[in-house]
């Protein structure tokens, strides 16, 4: 029984190490990657000098930028002016125009129709007359 609690302790021992470990390398994640602490500072002296070298060239194209933008707007709106205008026609068209053309058409449809009838009947009368 002894040896059971010896063997229990043990692993618990070793569980608790564990932990331990991973504790102290989550507090200090650069030991074990082979840089030293001066390494590490000019490894991230670099980073932010890169950064900062970044944030003004950004700063500095940000003005053209603008000016593009602004541009860009003023043709955007000219051309959503141009198809209002252009949607606009369609729909003047669609709903007064086609309608008249349409009762314009029937009514020569059916004039022509009258006018033929007219005609056959004329002709029907001038063969009955002349014979």
């Amino acid at each position: 029984m002894n040896q059971d609690y010896t063997k229990k302790d043990q692993a618990s021992d070793r569980a608790q190490s564990d932990r331990i470990e991973e504790q102290t390398r989550r507090a200090r994640p650069y030991e074990g990657s082979g840089y030293s602490t001066r390494e590490l500072d000019i490894i991230f002296q670099d980073i932010k000098d890169t950064l900062t070298e970044f944030k003004t060239e950004t700063k500095a194209s940000l003005g053209e930028i603008k000016a593009q933008v602004t541009k860009t707007n003023g043709s955007v709106s000219n051309l959503k002016i141009w198809r209002g205008y252009i949607t606009g026609g369609l729909a003047i068209l669609t709903i007064i125009v086609l309608p008249i053309m349409a009762y314009l058409a029937l009514q020569e449809i059916n004039t022509s129709e009258t006018l033929a009838s007219f005609i056959n009947s004329a002709k029907i009368s001038a063969s009955v007359f002349s014979k």
